[in-house]
């Protein structure tokens, strides 16, 4: 359901699939008048609602695109994707890199779905490593490779045994 506001400022939820139409009121094309109305039609309602026809379409395609995502994180797709993952020659040749990073600020990129599945996995992973008697809330130091003193930290990390060149064939 997508929320519009009726003219009389009320706030109205219609479905997705809706008819858009801007119209000049008949009083007004007497008149010559020029200011046009965005009408919503579904099934057999109609009501005129102050969002622009661009603005209606916006959000119908909002919409669409959140149910084409959420669709997408249906159980049965996830374990396909991960089946997917772990058959490719990357994950089982440990080409990727030995750890993966996200910058808590890049989150924003991201949609409150896939933020929540972001948090189950986490915490997936936090059980399983305590199901096992591992630590589960290792902390850890992330060192931008660009930085100017990067290289010095890897040969620290070399010494006390602690660094393993990415393979990024």
């Amino acid at each position: 359901m997508i929320r519009l506001t009726e003219e009389n400022g009320k706030s109205v939820y219609v479905p997705a699939d809706v008819l858009i139409r801007d119209k000049v009121p008949f009083a007004d094309s007497i008149l010559g008048g020029k200011e046009t109305k965005t009408h919503v039609i579904w099934g057999n309602y109609e009501i005129v609602v102050t969002e622009s026809p661009q603005e209606v379409a916006r959000k119908v395609l909002e919409w669409r695109l959140a149910m084409i995502d959420y669709h997408h994180d249906i159980p049965s797709v996830k374990k396909k994707r991960w089946r997917s993952l772990r058959s490719s020659p990357d994950w089982r040749n440990r080409t990727m890199n030995k750890y993966t990073v996200i910058k808590n600020d890049d989150l924003r990129y991201l949609t409150a779905t896939q933020i929540a599945n972001l948090v189950e996995i986490v915490q997936d992973i936090a059980v399983r490593r305590q199901e096992e008697g591992r630590k589960f809330n290792n902390t850890y130091l992330v060192i931008n490779r660009d930085e100017p003193y990067a290289d010095h930290v890897i040969e620290i990390m070399k010494e006390h045994g602690h660094w393993e060149e990415p393979n990024h064939d």
